[in-house]
């Protein structure tokens, strides 16, 4: 469904070293490729509204909810340990990206780049999503 291929295509590389490339300039060095940078950031802003759009179009199942005692000290152990809590299982670990493209860039690049074409909403959104990546 996606343009580009796989996280791993050759496209998807080729065109995340040529958007981080002119990601990573400096600021004075952005105001000679302000074209190019606004061009960047029009289509990720493209990316993220079809991403966005998918994921809201597609069919979601409800998370069955289920009450996990909190008066076991064993309890509150493993569950800092991040094992099985009463029988509860673990969430399934990710399988890959189900409604966006992946694009090997660093957020705080798109950030900082947001910020110097006075996009300061969208600075905010990026560098906020590149502080959660490094947090994990």
């Amino acid at each position: 469904q996606t343009a580009i291929g796989t996280a791993k295509g050759q496209m998807n590389v080729l065109i995340s070293n040529c958007f981080s490339s002119l990601l990573k300039l400096d600021a004075e060095q952005m105001k000679i490729y302000t074209q190019a940078i606004n061009a960047i950031l029009c289509s990720l802003d493209w990316l993220k509204s079809i991403t966005e759009h998918r994921f809201l179009m597609a069919d979601h199942q409800k998370n069955s909810s289920v009450i996990v005692p909190k008066t076991s000290k064993t309890s509150k152990k493993r569950r800092s340990k991040g094992a099985d809590i009463d029988d509860v299982q673990p969430s399934p670990q990710w399988r890959g990206c189900l409604y966006g493209v992946v694009l090997r860039l660093d957020g705080i690049d798109v950030a900082k780049a947001c910020f110097h074409a006075k996009r300061y909403f969208s600075s905010m959104y990026y560098a906020e999503m590149g502080m959660q990546n490094m947090v994990d």
